[in-house]
């Protein structure tokens, strides 16, 4: 097999070592400010033995189904990816009551900015805290775009270790 050269993974070290980590800092710092324990699931506490096995669901779309929501993601220019993430939030906040949720959200760390990076071999994938208000009043494609919106902010420094963003917020260890 011929393939082309494709750019070092260490141009992406090098990339990653050129960023502002005090922008970093301030952006996380703002957007978990006040933020004091992480969001969890309330299980049934009648249930003696809570466990993942009583609580599990699966749901498979058809193809159909699958074709409504690509077709809906288009219509209101939302990503797949903005939906999937919504479910979950939704999900989180109707066990604990509503309001606000911070869920993990998993990118592929690949730089836009950086030519080539989406050809490299090696680790880029992060988690990022992605903090919502969950309001059932509030328009749903508002919402959702306004969600879409607020992870592409966040994207701007997926690049930031999940363990460098808990240091900044006031989530204890």
């Amino acid at each position: 097999v011929d393939l082309p050269p494709v750019r070092p993974y260490e141009d992406y070290i090098g990339w990653l070592m050129a960023q502002d980590e005090s922008r970093a800092e301030a952006y996380w710092r703002a957007e978990l400010a006040g933020l004091v324990a992480p969001t969890s699931i309330v299980i049934d506490r009648a249930d003696p033995k809570p466990s993942l096995a009583n609580c599990w669901c699966e749901e498979r779309l058809s193809p159909g189904e699958t074709a409504a929501l690509q077709r809906f993601a288009r219509e209101h220019e939302l990503t797949m990816s903005t939906l999937v993430h919504a479910a979950w939030v939704i999900v989180q906040a109707r066990y604990n009551g509503g309001g606000e949720v911070v869920a993990g959200m998993t990118m592929s760390g690949r730089p836009a900015t950086l030519p080539g990076a989406e050809y490299m071999v090696g680790l880029f994938i992060n988690t990022l805290p992605v903090r919502v208000e969950v309001d059932e009043a509030s328009d749903l494609i508002t919402w959702l775009q306004q969600l879409q919106e607020h992870t592409a902010r966040a994207r701007e420094f997926d690049y930031t270790p999940l363990t460098k963003i808990h240091e900044w917020s006031e989530v204890p260890g």
